[in-house]
């Protein structure tokens, strides 16, 4: 029996079906993306909840502290699992055996080595640590509700940056799709009782930077000729370079609250530590089967969950207009995900000439 291209690959929905049992590749597709979203929906959720709930004034309020902390963790975690298990890091060998400049690896220190392997991870890990400090940051001076609704406009950022680095074609219905995104974010960010001007520009800067760092990750995930990067290999990369990144900022923000907090919370801060090596892992890997449009849609996706449980859980108010513009974005991101999924059903122009030839 013939099979189409894509089709023999174990897919989730061949799995489900057995082996004798072939689907349209779109079809696969989207419910293994989908399946994947799901995951990263729940974890990325009670991380940003965890994150809201350890950042309040009594609490941890120490974003470069606790963004250290978790960059640590992710390196500590890494190196363990790559230690029991090499298996899971199949490019670390060619990453760390192979240095970009360096001819004669056998003469080499292996700190000098170890710098030359790392050096390509230099700008994802820079934009990552910018990224995760003002996200953290964000949550001290703004309600998790309004900075989700302003975390939506950060797919037209990743848009315009797939564009611009080659990853992602301009197409009008795609542009004009995400505008009307654009729009029903500004309405819904305009609708919020209590505006956070330190919450906008934190979450703006954010949004740039985690927006560059996605496109960076998708190019090296997906790039040819010394091989792609897996999911875990990259965190174990970008954890220490953002480390160093983290370091020194350390010694501008630094609290004396923070040695007597960490003593007093730290069986929270241990779990909130594993939750983010978790998310970081599941992140590169929804980067690269999703790409990084892809991720920022399950980011979406997962959004209204959040601003429904921070209403609930945190009693934040929202107002009915904020709601019909989240709701607005949401029903956008439908609509863009379905048009890059099935793109025949919406190539007006082809199906009008194949009914002319008839």
């Amino acid at each position: 029996t013939m099979v189409r291209k894509g089709v023999d690959e174990k897919s989730p929905l061949m799995i489900l079906n057995g082996p004798g049992y072939a689907v349209p590749e779109a079809l696969s597709k989207a419910v293994g993306g989908a399946l994947l979203g799901i995951i990263y929906i729940g974890l990325s959720a009670s991380m940003i909840l965890f994150n809201k709930a350890l950042m309040h004034e009594h609490r941890f309020p120490f974003p470069v502290f606790l963004t250290t902390l978790h960059m640590a963790g992710a390196l500590v975690m890494s190196l363990l699992m790559r230690h029991f298990a090499p298996a899971l890091f199949p490019s670390a060998s060619r990453v760390f055996s192979e240095p970009p400049e360096l001819d004669d690896t056998d003469t080499v220190d292996l700190p000098l080595r170890i710098m030359a392997a790392l050096k390509p991870f230099g700008a994802i890990a820079a934009c990552g640590a910018m990224s995760l400090v003002t996200s953290n940051w964000a949550y001290r001076v703004a309600p998790v509700s309004f900075l989700q609704m302003v975390k939506e406009s950060h797919i037209i950022i990743v848009y315009t940056l797939m564009v611009l680095f080659g990853l992602d074609t301009l197409r009008f219905k795609s542009t004009l799709t995400l505008i009307f995104v654009a729009i029903c974010s500004m309405v819904a960010v305009s609708a919020q009782v209590s505006l956070s001007i330190p919450g906008l520009v934190l979450q703006t800067v954010c949004g740039v930077f985690g927006s560059l760092q996605l496109v960076l990750t998708n190019m090296m995930m997906a790039r040819s000729g010394k091989g792609k990067i897996d999911p875990m290999t990259m965190v174990l990369c970008t954890a220490p370079v953002m480390l160093a990144f983290l370091l020194p900022a350390n010694v501008l923000f630094w609290d004396p609250l923070i040695p007597e907090r960490l003593h007093l919370l730290w069986r929270y801060i241990a779990c909130n530590m594993v939750l983010a090596f978790t998310l970081q892992v599941t992140i590169a890997v929804t980067v690269r089967s999703l790409s990084a449009t892809g991720f920022s849609l399950a980011s979406i996706l997962k959004d209204l969950g959040i601003v429904f449980a921070a209403s609930c859980v945190l009693g934040e108010h929202l107002t009915s207009l904020q709601l019909g513009g989240f709701l607005g974005s949401i029903v956008g991101i439908g609509l863009y995900s379905a048009m890059k999924i099935f793109p025949e059903a919406f190539d007006f122009s082809s199906s009008t000439q194949g009914s002319g030839r008839k």
